[in-house]
């Protein structure tokens, strides 16, 4: 899907599952690929892993007749098509959450776009918003929850990022004493976030 996954993703897809009746999709934005993004490319990646979830399971209607409208016609699909075939794989779900993380990093013209969309989804679906405070990623009169995370948090996340990749554990090995420095320098210097 994607390298950095939120916490708050991991939690649902562990505590609500990935079952017939609730899915979970998500989206990190990403401030390096901001040039490459387009509202079309959300939706499309959120498709995507709507249909990775599938898996062998026959296409539901909309999104097989999509790929075969642009298949003949060798273009790709637009987003209000995406948007229509992903809200209407949807149906079926009793819940589904859709998960918009790092939406400071989404270009506000296509920030626009989606949230002006958000309403397309059915009752079942439930979007949840991360970002840093930034007052204009809220979505209508959407319930805002602060939070900010204590350093012993962040120093035992440092702690894990760098003892399960690969390339990083290879450095502690080398030099287990880097491990506290560096662990004290991100934290100090995350400020909350």
């Amino acid at each position: 899907m994607f390298l950095h996954r939120s916490i708050v993703f991991d939690h649902l897809r562990k505590y609500c599952g990935q079952n017939g009746s609730t899915l979970v999709l998500a989206f990190y934005f990403k401030y390096k690929e901001a040039n490459d993004l387009s509202s079309a490319s959300v939706i499309a990646s959120l498709l995507k892993q709507r249909l990775e979830y599938c898996g062998g399971n026959k296409l539901p209607p909309d999104i097989s007749s999509l790929f075969e409208k642009n298949s003949s016609e060798k273009t790709r699909p637009i987003f209000p098509e995406l948007l229509h075939a992903l809200t209407a794989s949807l149906i079926g779900y009793s819940k589904v959450f859709l998960i918009f993380d790092a939406a400071d990093e989404c270009p506000q013209p296509i920030w626009d776009v989606l949230t002006h969309h958000f309403d397309y989804f059915k009752d079942n679906t439930h979007i949840l918003i991360t970002s840093r405070y930034a007052k204009d990623r809220k979505y209508k009169e959407a319930e805002t929850i602060t939070i900010s995370a204590a350093e012993e948090d962040i120093y035992k996340m440092v702690e894990n990022m760098m003892l399960t990749c690969h390339t990083l554990s290879d450095a502690l090995e080398a030099s287990r004493d880097i491990l506290p420095k560096v662990q004290r320098d991100i934290t100090a210097k995350s400020q909350g976030m």
